[in-house]
């Protein structure tokens, strides 16, 4: 058994051998010969990135007929006869400018916003950042955890059975917002993290008083990337999107791929893969039966006379010294060494005890789950118990008769202190806008003893009114 010195010693002088014979560089001249370079290759990595674009989707919306604006503020003028297509990262738009896509919608236009990012859709609902993964072998899309097969669950997406993303977010549609939300494909039950679990991945908003305008959204750019298309259904889905966005009366669009308003799709097409086309082979005539018997002759008397073996071996690598095939042979003995000295250390017992043992490692979402997990939340179960009390109380589940009640109550109801007036104007307003900020356990406890009192004397009929009477 060697010691410990003399298997470091060992083990450094192999590695000074082979970092000196990598660096004499005669791997590359004794192993390789000189290879032509392939003028394609450059063209082949800057096209990888063609897989991640959004061309096949403004091919079919130009191929509708629509012409391509250069300029946002083009469609936001005539709402009546555009489409905005908003694919990829989050625009750098103000606030102001969102909510111009809001009016725009309102006005007759059709508008799409596909992205994967975290961002507020003002007047809209809320884009989550993901990845969204699932466990669910069922919902996997060839094993992969980030890649979710997802069943459209309305008319909408005819002709989609599966839609297959990759790595998406979730949408939450507004609760106060203007359109009215129809889920055309939600994410499973079963997934991570659980705020995602059956939230909407495509939505389709209509204003009711409205037919034209409408509002597609999608929380994974990448189904309606270039590579993701060929995947599941994601083709037919993108058709239908165009469907709905190219109604009548369209003619213009403005496209903006991760930020970006982007010209035609004609224009990125390369003039040279037209140019570097082979010219097609004029028809050849068949040959008699004697020149066809005079060929079959020549070629087989071509085969018989050459000499394989000499032409075998004028393929051999060129320009190789003696000197290189030495070392050659002090490249494998030291890997050899290397080999072995490696096998002796682990052993070794005595080296065996001083190596950790293997430890799983977290991931990123692991480390953040367990992160929340010990600071409690209760945001949304605030907002769960406060519409419940509001549904109890009004007998609607509109918030605008919520809001419209507490109104009535302000003007006809002299039983109610001003204390217990603001804590069910809180009530309320967390019922229709939720909670925005963080809720500790004992915050939410305080509610719902508040909320406690509040029923006891809606129920008894002191405070805020009889229950038989619950609209004032």
């Amino acid at each position: 058994m060697l010691s410990w010195k003399k298997s470091s010693l060992i083990l450094s002088l192999c590695v000074a051998l082979c970092a000196s014979l990598f660096g004499s560089g005669f791997v590359s001249s004794a192993f390789a010969q000189a290879t032509p370079t392939n003028p394609a290759a450059s063209t082949n990595q800057a096209d990888e990135s063609w897989h991640f674009r959004y061309d096949l989707l403004q091919m079919l919306l130009e191929e509708r007929g629509l012409q391509v604006a250069d300029r946002i503020d083009v469609a936001l003028s005539s709402p009546r006869k555009s489409v905005i297509a908003i694919v990829g990262d989050r625009p750098s738009l103000s606030r102001d400018g969102w909510s111009k896509l809001v009016r725009f919608v309102l006005d007759g236009g059709t508008l799409l916003v596909a992205s994967d990012s975290s961002f507020i859709l003002p007047g809209m609902g809320r884009f989550y950042e993901g990845p969204v993964t699932t466990t669910n072998a069922g919902d996997q899309y060839q094993r992969f955890e980030d890649c979710i097969r997802v069943v459209p669950n309305s008319v909408t997406f005819d002709g989609v059975s599966a839609i297959i993303t990759n790595r998406s977010g979730w949408f939450a549609p507004s609760n106060v917002g203007i359109l009215e939300w129809e889920v055309v494909a939600s994410l499973p039950a079963k997934c991570r993290p659980a705020s995602s679990q059956q939230m909407p991945l495509v939505a389709v908003g209509r204003w009711s008083q409205k037919e034209t305008g409408l509002a597609v959204v999608a929380a994974d750019a990448s189904i309606f990337s270039n590579g993701m298309l060929w995947h599941g259904d994601n083709a037919v889905a993108a058709i239908r999107v165009t469907d709905l966005l190219c109604g009548e009366g369209k003619s213009q669009l403005v496209f903006l791929s991760d930020g970006q308003v982007l010209d035609s799709y004609r224009n990125r097409i390369d003039p040279s893969s037209a140019e570097n086309q082979p010219p097609k082979i004029p028809d050849i005539p068949e040959p008699a039966l004697d020149k066809a018997l005079r060929l079959a002759n020549a070629i087989t008397k071509e085969i018989a006379e050459s000499n394989i073996m000499n032409e075998a071996l004028r393929q051999r690598p060129r320009g190789v010294q003696p000197a290189n095939y030495f070392r050659a042979l002090l490249y494998l003995v030291a890997i050899g060494l290397l080999i072995g000295t490696v096998a002796m250390i682990l052993m070794n017992s005595a080296i065996q005890s001083m190596f950790l043992p293997p430890r799983t490692m977290r991931s990123a979402y692991q480390i953040r789950e367990h992160a929340n997990s010990q600071t409690d939340d209760y945001r949304n179960s605030a907002g769960f118990l406060a519409r419940d009390f509001c549904c109890e109380l009004t007998g609607s589940r509109n918030t605008a008769d919520w809001q419209n009640f507490l109104a009535k109550l302000m003007a006809n109801s002299s039983s109610m202190t001003k204390t217990e007036y603001q804590e069910l104007a809180r009530i309320i307003d967390i019922a229709c806008r939720g909670c925005h900020t963080r809720m500790s356990s004992h915050e939410f406890q305080l509610l719902g003893k508040s909320i406690s009192i509040q029923r006891a004397k809606w129920r008894s009929g002191r405070g805020i009114g009889s229950p038989n009477n619950q609209n004032l």
